[in-house]
């Protein structure tokens, strides 16, 4: 199966969860910005302290830190150590650490395409919360600057019980080793290995209560982070790691722990951006479900999978079908006069939910079809069912994808009684409540073939369902060919199945001059074939092949139907 990648499984979560995912933010989010991570700034330090020594250790230093820490010191670069060369109080650390975040002229250095990208999220609802090891102040000020207000900024123990609750405010940043402008910051080893009380109480919350998106940070040296994510009880929502390079074995073990997704990423500023353009794609019907059908694939076939998961698959499927329900038919919006418009209106929408109907065909169980049957319901709710004569019916369009969707995927697997129990459900709505959806959704009640000015066949709705569902059912059938032939199949058994249980059959002969005829001509229909569809599914064949419809088999409404298309196709 082909899966969508991490990001684009990020993307169409966090959209449809405003404001449940938190962001991890480490010194690789900043570097972008100009801002050394914790590893660089060790260096350069080293090369500071070594030039304090003499010249030429100042110029060793500079040319391999490493290799002169070794040598001279004994050691391997190491912050702690350093530090306490350099300097005796938390004091004197802020003042050695603040240049590195300021330009040369003091003022905060310009953010990074990552904070831009974040900002924007934050100004769209889609992130309310950040936990973050950084000092500097790119993620507040990027805020600031996007949505013309600052957010609530957390970076020490007073501020997180002075804090508002993080439900009550917009948006929250949380400085868990605090501000460059502030002594109390943490940033050695010992400092690291706990928080305050307070901080921890806090970090507990959005641990407990949010997923997690981790950009930037190695896990290596923030041992009180480290531990509370890997005691952290509760995963109620997923996790995401953005990962550049390799993982330390420190940074996979909190990985595991969180079962996060891992995504390789080129750079933080690739990734923010990357996502952000999904996520916003995601707010444009028109981009929406060409980015999201693989995830919603994904999701379904899990779910199906998952004998536990009933409910979240009922869910999943009725938060579709109202989300198109909304685009169709909510506030009431206008249909399109142009046909054509209109029913690109109605392909659009429901481009997710074809390509979860097609798995549910394909792959859902007995208890799952009132689901099923009900989204189609919900489709035709939308319309009002009065007309009982063919006619241009446009705003019965989807219904119509959703039947043939389910119907191909049942096909896909051979799966002929599901297709027949289907197909043999009432509308269950309007004055055409009882009438079964096989001819309640028959694609003549959309359009006939003369509503078109220049029909390109004699059935051009069943051509234009045939191109309107290739995309949503590509991972179902990926071959071309496979898919011409299930889709020519169930258009059969759809007209097969409507002939049966069609009262008014003799007027609606022509519902149902389909791809199929001109796939398999007259020749399948030489002789008739039974007059009850629905009995062939009582037989003790499991496949009713197009060799059943042939043969020596009494008159029937199919037998007409074969003439009327041979009329058709000679007139």
């Amino acid at each position: 199966m082909r899966q969508p990648d991490p990001t684009t499984m990020l993307a169409f979560n966090m959209g449809n969860q405003k404001g449940v995912y938190a962001l991890l933010l480490g010194s690789g989010v900043s570097s972008g910005a100009g801002i050394r991570t914790g590893w660089q700034i060790t260096l350069d330090l080293v090369r500071r302290y070594a030039l304090g020594l003499s010249t030429e250790d100042g110029e060793e230093a500079s040319a391999d830190p490493v290799a002169w820490c070794k040598g001279v010191l004994g050691c391997d670069p190491n912050y702690d150590d350093i530090m306490g060369r350099l300097t005796k109080t938390r004091e004197d650390r802020q003042a050695i650490l603040q240049p590195y975040f300021e330009d040369g002229n003091g003022d905060h250095r310009p953010c990074s395409e990552a904070h831009k990208a974040i900002a924007q999220l934050v100004k769209r609802g889609y992130i309310k919360v950040f936990l973050t090891t950084n000092f500097d102040r790119l993620v507040e000020n990027a805020i600031a600057a996007e949505c013309g207000r600052p957010p609530q900024v957390i970076a020490s123990p007073d501020q997180a019980r002075g804090a508002l609750p993080l439900a009550h405010e917009w948006c929250t940043v949380i400085k868990l080793h605090g501000d460059y402008k502030d002594a109390r910051i943490l940033n050695t080893s010992s400092e690291l290995k706990r928080y305050h009380r307070d901080m921890t109480r806090l970090l507990k919350q959005v641990l407990d209560e949010y997923g997690l998106v981790v950009c930037g940070w190695s896990a290596t040296w923030d041992t009180a982070l480290r531990d509370a994510i890997l005691g952290a009880p509760n995963r109620r929502f997923a996790a995401y790691w953005a990962q550049y390079g390799a993982m330390s074995d420190l940074a996979r073990e909190v990985c595991d722990s969180r079962k996060a997704e891992v995504i390789d990423i080129a750079s933080a500023d690739a990734f923010f951006t990357d996502l952000e353009q999904k996520v916003t794609a995601l707010e444009k019907p028109e981009a929406t479900w060409l980015l999201s059908v693989p995830v919603a694939v994904a999701t379904t076939k899990r779910l199906l999978h998952d004998p536990a998961a009933d409910i979240k698959l009922d869910e999943f499927v009725r938060r579709e079908t109202e989300w198109v329900y909304g685009v169709l038919w909510g506030n009431d919006p206008k249909p399109e006069a142009d046909m054509d418009a209109e029913l690109t209106r109605h392909e659009v929408a429901a481009k997710v939910l074809t390509a979860v109907a097609s798995c549910g065909g394909a792959y859902g169980g007995e208890q799952d079809a009132p689901m099923w049957v009900g989204a189609v319901r919900r489709m035709l709710r939308g319309r009002g069912l009065d007309v009982e004569s063919a006619g241009c019916d446009l705003q019965r369009y989807a219904a119509v994808l959703l039947v043939y969707a389910f119907g191909i995927g049942a096909v896909a697997q051979e799966r002929w009684e599901r297709v027949a129990t289907f197909l043999r459900q009432p509308a269950g709505y309007g004055l055409l409540a009882d009438r079964p959806l096989a001819v309640v959704c028959a694609p003549h009640y959309v359009a006939s073939r003369q509503h078109w000015a220049q029909p390109s066949s004699w059935h051009p709705v069943s051509d234009r369902l045939h191109a309107a569902l290739r995309d949503s059912l590509r991972d179902l059938l990926p071959n071309d060919d496979e898919y011409e032939r299930c889709f020519c199949e169930y258009e059969l058994v759809h007209a097969l199945q409507a002939g049966a249980l069609d009262r008014q059959r003799d007027q609606a002969r022509g519902f149902f001059v389909g791809r199929f005829w001109s796939r398999w001509p007259g020749r399948w229909f030489a002789g008739g074939v039974e007059r009850d569809w629905a009995t062939r599914f009582r037989s003790t064949d499991p496949r009713p092949t197009m060799a059943h419809w042939g043969g020596d088999l009494a008159r029937s409404w199919i037998t007409e139907l074969a003439e009327f298309c041979g009329e058709v196709c000679r007139g």
